[in-house]
């Protein structure tokens, strides 16, 4: 009997038997699981391609190939406001959708909730950022920032600000001087990139951390941004495709192979320059301008109130901020220079507004820029610029809470994930005449645009979980854009005409160069 049951085991027909039962097992499971998402699923009767519906793979893997805006676009084109995109995931668009997903939903419990599958900040600084918590969490970080942020504290910024815009125009007149014929051919991504973070740095850490303008060089930190969004999609696929247990072990061997370590190199970085900042003698920055931190540590020049953050918050906040406040204005400012370089009516429209409007450059500041009734072509070209191209293009994700919602006439359950794209939203007819066009005027009462749906315009969020820095943002990039305007005639290289075409995207833009020729137009006293 041993001898027979030892000569069955030591078969090899016994053990292919085996592993194509297990085989056979797995696949029957799989199969299920995909009959399952496709047909009996809750979401099964929203419309989309049914690749979506049985996986997390088809739309992980535009995600890791930066395409996701684009496929977005296409899939609701194809099928309507509101499609299936992956088994559990549902996307959006138009402006009853901002308000259905990203609303206060009175007596309904509240806004929804973040995904929370894959939150990164408390593991790395033992607290969690504004851009990840949870809707209380956030609701209270958000009290204690508020301050910092308000529309009296943006404009108390501006002798900052002014003066790398002021740095900025500096170095794009010393260009302009060293070439042979006066006129210079630059990277104005680069440009306007080293202004944004440069500025933003100045005000997150009290001191010129990237000194970008000055030296005329790149940071790592800002040119290391697209590898850790691009990681971050990763994350997220890897937090769809592998349990928790898996996902954990998963994480311990990559770290162990040394990968996540310019994620690491990040955080250490931002750890460093906080410490720094709030070493300085009773909180304050040694020339006495006031800045983020001001208002929110304690003993900050600024905060008089209970409006404080622990050293720890600062720590996962700081490159929420950081990022937030810079990449997207250079973005916004990109945008606006290539759209107006590829129309040269707006652009000479734009240059006679902004050079009639001012007598010198001492006198385009925050209150110049930003008066009720001036500059409007200005604040209508940014506006149909952030339309076409949109700073952040990809979905800010929700978990829909108990009772589930109702979008678009679908009932979407509980536990689903949603999200409304803003790419796809403005580029689309259903809201927006001409939707591919480049039209500044329908910001300024043009007729054949009356019945364009303005609140599907939501540039800097929607809801209680908007951007908190919006008042700056715009500001900073209202006068950056007149100052440029003011001071040089533009022309848009060859090598850059089709500049937006097939740009990658992982949450932020990865832009390549905008190649621009530069010649001032007059030389002005502190220019």
């Amino acid at each position: 009997m041993k001898g027979s049951l030892r000569h069955f085991l030591d078969s090899d027909a016994v053990w292919l038997k085996i592993l194509g039962a297990i085989l056979l097992i797995l696949v029957a499971r799989s199969a299920s699981q995909i009959v399952y998402n496709v047909f009996l699923h809750p979401l099964a009767r929203i419309p989309g391609p049914w690749p979506m519906a049985a996986s997390v793979l088809p739309m992980g893997l535009v995600r890791t190939q930066g395409r996701a805006p684009y496929k977005l676009a296409e899939l609701h084109e194809r099928y309507g406001p509101v499609v299936r995109i992956g088994p559990n995931e549902v996307s959006c668009v138009g402006s009853a959708a901002f308000r259905d997903v990203y609303g206060f939903r009175a007596g309904n419990g509240g806004a929804m909730p973040r995904d929370q599958r894959a939150v990164l900040s408390r593991r790395a600084f033992g607290a969690i950022s504004l851009l990840q918590a949870d809707v209380r969490t956030h609701a209270e970080l958000r009290r204690r920032m508020n301050p910092a942020f308000s529309e009296r504290a943006a404009r108390e910024q501006e002798p900052l600000v002014a003066r790398y815009v002021d740095l900025l125009v500096r170095r794009l007149r010393a260009e302009c001087t060293a070439a042979v014929d006066g006129a210079a051919v630059v990277d104005m991504c680069r440009y306007a990139t080293w202004a944004a973070f440069d500025i933003q740095g100045n005000l997150l850490f009290g001191e010129d951390v990237f000194g970008s303008l000055e030296r005329g060089r790149d940071h790592p930190w800002p040119t290391t941004l697209m590898g850790f969004f691009r990681a971050l999609t990763w994350v997220k696929l890897s937090t769809e495709l592998l349990t928790p247990r898996v996902l954990l072990a998963a994480h311990k061997l990559a770290t162990a192979l040394g990968a996540g370590s310019g994620l690491r190199r990040h955080a250490e970085t931002a750890k460093r320059l906080v410490d720094r900042r709030m070493a300085a003698p009773k909180g304050g920055r040694p020339d006495g301008h006031p800045d983020y931190m001001s208002y929110i540590v304690r003993g900050g020049a600024k905060n008089t109130s209970d409006t404080t953050l622990t050293r720890e918050e600062m720590y996962a906040n700081a490159q929420v901020l950081m990022t937030a406040g810079s990449e997207t204005v250079a973005t916004v400012l990109c945008g606006a220079l290539y759209q107006l370089l590829a129309h040269p009516k707006a652009l000479a429209r734009l240059s006679r507004e902004v050079r009639a409007a001012f007598a010198s450059d001492a006198d385009i500041g925050f209150a110049g820029v930003s008066e009720p009734g001036r500059l409007e072509y200005l604040q209508a070209v940014l506006s149909e610029s952030m339309r076409l191209w949109h700073p952040v293009a990809t979905p800010m994700v929700r978990q829909v809470p108990r009772g589930g919602c109702e979008v678009a006439g679908y009932h979407v359950p509980e536990g689903a994930l949603i999200g409304v794209t803003n790419y796809a939203t403005t580029r689309s007819e259903c809201y927006f005449s001409h939707a591919e066009r480049f039209v500044p005027e329908r910001w300024l009462g043009a007729p054949e645009y009356a019945d364009d749906d303005r609140d599907a315009f939501q540039p800097f969020g929607y809801g209680p979980m908007s951007c908190i820095g919006s008042a700056l943002g715009r500001l900073e990039s209202r006068l950056l854009l007149a100052k440029l305007i003011w001071h040089f005639d533009l022309e848009l290289m060859p090598e850059s005409e089709n500049w937006l075409d097939n740009m990658v995207n992982h949450m932020i833009w990865q832009k390549p160069p905008l190649m621009v020729k530069l010649r001032p137009v007059q030389t002005t006293a502190g220019s």
